[in-house]
């Protein structure tokens, strides 16, 4: 049990010190070569803070596990937008401006929809017609 816990602790200080050792020299890196940090913000520190995903990922579906692979894009993607951004809210208001709405709706929406389609592909109607009500 105590080997265990060794284990899990190191795997987690490795992959907490290994994402900021990403995210920072990259950033660095790319500030460097004149790139904007909105660009920065929206590449880098996303694939420095989603590279564990895309390995957990990666090794289920090696292993042919695609629910579990799904679950972890999914429940991520949830995970990050409504605990992260949600506890962000909370301490400081955040302003988001209306245009950015409208372009993010018009993206996500679209890809909402084409994903209920295609993880529901050969099931019978009815539970079609339910994930589309989702959206």
């Amino acid at each position: 049990m105590l080997i265990h816990l060794f284990w899990f602790t190191a795997g987690l200080a490795s992959l907490i010190f290994g994402a900021e050792l990403l995210v920072r020299y990259i950033s660095k890196i790319a500030l460097k070569l004149g790139v904007s940090k909105l660009i920065i913000a929206l590449t880098v520190v996303a694939f420095g803070t989603s590279a564990p995903e895309l390995a957990v990922s990666v090794q289920a579906s090696v292993d042919g596990q695609t629910d579990l692979m799904l679950g972890n894009i999914i429940g991520s993607n949830i995970s990050n937008t409504l605990l992260i951004l949600g506890l962000s809210a909370l301490l400081i208001p955040l302003k988001v401006h209306k245009n950015l709405i409208k372009s993010d709706s018009q993206i996500c929406q679209p890809c909402q929809m084409s994903s209920n389609v295609r993880l529901n592909y050969g099931k019978p109607l009815a539970q079609l017609r339910s994930s589309l009500g989702k959206c």
